[in-house]
């Protein structure tokens, strides 16, 4: 899962500037800068260990990351949806039950 992490993190960090041209178009411009921010603190908390096993411990932790690194709207908007998608996988680990988590995830948003 940590190369997993590492890859999107490494992916977000290369796309700050492309991220952020878009978001000049429809909003206030640090759409990127605010993705690399929450990438950048991932890849420390990955330094510190490997992350949990178990795909709701590593939501879960994930979402208070995010919560307290990321800052903006995206920073909340992510905990929520990593929060609700945490709770089906405690149980199960199916692809029904990622199924359940995404959409679990979903309406937590749109909360």
């Amino acid at each position: 899962m940590a190369l997993v992490l590492e890859r999107v993190c490494s992916t977000l960090l290369g796309l700050e500037e492309h991220l952020n041209a878009l978001d000049r178009a429809a909003g206030d411009g640090d759409c990127g800068t605010t993705h690399s921010r929450a990438a950048r603190a991932i890849q420390e908390w990955l330094k510190e260990g490997p992350p949990p096993a178990s795909p709701a411990q590593l939501l879960s932790k994930l979402s208070v990351l995010l919560l307290e690194k990321m800052g903006g709207s995206s920073g909340a908007l992510y905990g929520l949806f990593l929060t609700a998608a945490a709770q089906p996988l405690k149980a199960k680990t199916s692809l029904p039950a990622w199924s359940a988590a995404m959409d679990a995830g979903l309406e937590a948003m749109r909360k």
